[in-house]
C-alpha cells in the first residue's frame, strides 16, 4: 500500500478561515424597523391620550379618595325560604 499524504487530494487549495469579530464582520445593512418613525408618533400619541383618559375617569369615580366599591353601605337582605312537604320533590326535601 502506498503512504497517504496529509495534503489534500483535491486541485482546490484549502484556505482556513479566520473568526469574524466585530472589528472584521462585514457591514451590514441596517434593520428596518416595524413601523415606521411617523406611526411610532401616532400610536405613542394615542396611548398617551389613552392613559390619561383613564386617569381623568378614575378620579372622576372618585378613586383618589378610596370610594370605587362601596361595599359597607349597602343594604342587608333576608331571605325567606318555605317548603312545602306535601309538594315538594325529593330534591327539596334534603334542605330541610
Amino acid at each position: 500500500m502506498g503512504k497517504r499524504s496529509a495534503a489534500p487530494t483535491n486541485a482546490r487549495a484549502v484556505t482556513k478561515e479566520k473568526p469574524h469579530n466585530a472589528a472584521t464582520r462585514p457591514a451590514r445593512q441596517a434593520a428596518r424597523p416595524l413601523l415606521r418613525i411617523a406611526d411610532q408618533t401616532a400610536i405613542a400619541t394615542l396611548l398617551v391620550a389613552a392613559l390619561a383618559s383613564m386617569a381623568v375617569y378614575w378620579f372622576t369615580l372618585g378613586g383618589h379618595r378610596g370610594e370605587l366599591i362601596e361595599i359597607d353601605r349597602a343594604a342587608p337582605l333576608t331571605a325567606h325560604f318555605e317548603v312545602d312537604l306535601n309538594t315538594a320533590p325529593w330534591s327539596a326535601r334534603p334542605s330541610l
